[in-house]
């Protein structure tokens, strides 16, 4: 398999990783919040924040391996 080919799939892997991981975030973010965890909340939503970082960056590699 040709290296870009076989880049292209692991980083198009790591995209739809932390794609189900954001919706974690969202979930238990919510939860938290509605049983009287803001602190957590806002944690977990800050830890979102950088997983949707690293998807733009990742998303970012996969444009320039095109």
């Amino acid at each position: 398999m040709d290296e870009k080919k076989r880049l292209r799939i692991v980083i198009r892997q790591m995209i739809q990783h932390n794609d189900d991981h954001m919706q974690d975030f969202v979930t238990w973010s919510s939860f938290a919040e509605e049983n009287g965890m803001d602190g957590v909340s806002g944690v977990l939503n800050e830890a979102g924040k950088h997983v949707d970082a690293a998807t733009t960056a990742l998303r970012s590699a996969l444009d320039l391996l095109d």
